[in-house]
């Protein structure tokens, strides 16, 4: 496909991509290829905590809007066989520069995720991080990316998730609804032309079944404790992709800073729980108090048990189907440690919330592992999420189930910071 037959959205974004190669992407390739481990996201979580490409090491790989092609490079590094397209060619020149710099060479290719001319059943991964995935019409690229697979191969890509989509304005990312998500597909930009394509999970599962597709995982992405907003695309901030307990503490209307713990969980499955989520909520505001400037300090740990054993995260999808297996039909407790400290004095204490599952059938077992939402949940499931659908029901504090006690939190400002926190 020449450029002049290229859908109008995609000259638009070429022009911006072609900018933002100029402004960033040109300068920062030096650091991208040099990264010893693969990232996902603009929080860069690793690889290695998602595991979601395995060995790549003689794997056939395409990947479709390649940008400036760090990942495709850290990829052949690790012995895959890449190919990198893209539409752009101000960022694939770039690319090339890289491969003359480092000598890591694979084929660079000008086109779109939506018309790739490479051969049918080529390759045993097509891969997308944030490029055609989310720039390309997916009604259009995802069976081009379906052509180029062999059988077995694998689609991995990474996109916005679909509630900053929701909440996405011209100035960024914010609480509210600002678009319906019924019919999302085709979002325009007024004040750069830029195009970009948004589907809702249940019309991106519909799309990749009809189109032959089994869908393995959903993995959603939060920004890490120690996680910062990106120096250029700002859109996103690290506090906006880290909602959980930061949540519950903005809604209760308490000041605050996130400092990642330096403290490294052990938690045997056989102990006691209450012993375990206060020793770990006071190691783990210990582990800060000093960086704190003396200001009061909030550490906290929850775990899920049943019948005294432990469920701490899962290590792996088997493990998390194991668990909910454990939990399907029966109450467990979840609890939650919470230290509270200052230069002069330390309280810690546990809250605990009965949470009842419904019986689960082989098939809910399955589905909900394959959302991913398990990935670094006490029990491998979130009730604030789609694991909302496995609770028949819950008796004490939800939002300790969430993962803060925040009833057992008021009570500790209001008494030992009467009027502070607007408590006591």
């Amino acid at each position: 496909m020449s450029s002049s037959d290229r859908p109008g959205y995609v000259q638009q974004n070429v022009a911006n991509w072609t900018r933002a190669n100029t402004e960033y992407a040109d300068a920062a390739a030096s650091r991208a290829w040099a990264e010893e481990e693969i990232s996902w996201g603009v929080f860069r979580t690793p690889e290695s905590q998602l595991n979601v490409l395995g060995d790549v090491n003689g794997l056939d790989v395409v990947e479709l809007g390649c940008g400036t092609a760090y990942f495709s490079a850290w990829l052949a590094r690790r012995g895959a066989r890449v190919v990198g397209v893209d539409p752009t060619p101000a960022q694939l020149e770039t690319a090339r520069r890289m491969q003359r710099e480092t000598g890591v060479e694979f084929p660079l290719l000008e086109a779109i995720g939506e018309d790739v001319p490479l051969p049918d059943s080529s390759f045993d991964l097509v891969l997308s991080e944030y490029g055609a995935s989310l720039w390309a019409d997916p009604y259009r690229w995802i069976p081009a990316a379906t052509r180029l697979l062999r059988p077995g191969g694998r689609l991995i890509f990474l996109r916005n998730s679909t509630v900053s989509v929701l909440c996405m304005t011209m100035d960024g990312i914010g609480e509210q609804l600002v678009r319906p998500q019924f019919e999302l597909h085709k979002v325009e930009w007024p004040d750069t032309g830029e195009v970009e394509f948004q589907l809702g999970h249940g019309d991106w599962i519909d799309l990749l079944r009809a189109n032959g597709l089994e869908v393995e995982r959903l993995i959603e992405l939060f920004a890490q404790p120690d996680a910062e907003t990106h120096g250029y695309y700002k859109y996103m901030t690290a506090d906006w992709a880290r909602k959980q307990r930061k949540a519950i503490l903005e809604q209760l209307g308490i000041p605050f800073d996130v400092i990642a713990p330096r403290y490294e969980e052990q938690t045997p499955e056989i102990a006691d729980a209450v012993e375990v989520v206060r020793e770990h909520a006071q190691a783990k505001a210990r582990s800060v108090a000093e960086e704190a400037g003396g200001r009061p300090v909030l550490g906290v740990d929850t775990e899920v048990v049943l019948q005294g054993l432990i469920f701490g995260k899962p290590a792996d999808a088997t493990e998390a189907e194991r668990m909910l297996e454990e939990l399907s039909g029966k109450t467990h407790v979840v609890l939650s440690g919470l230290c509270l400290l200052t230069p002069g004095w330390e309280v810690v204490e546990h809250e605990g919330t009965r949470v009842t599952f419904r019986e689960l059938t082989p098939r809910d077992l399955a589905s909900y592992v394959s959302t991913g939402e398990w990935e670094g949940r006490a029990g491998a499931y979130a009730i604030q999420g789609l694991g909302a659908s496995l609770v028949t029901a819950i008796d004490g504090d939800y939002l300790n189930v969430v993962g803060l006690p925040a009833g057992l939190l008021v009570r500790l400002l209001a008494e030992c910071f009467a009027g502070t926190y607007g408590f006591g």
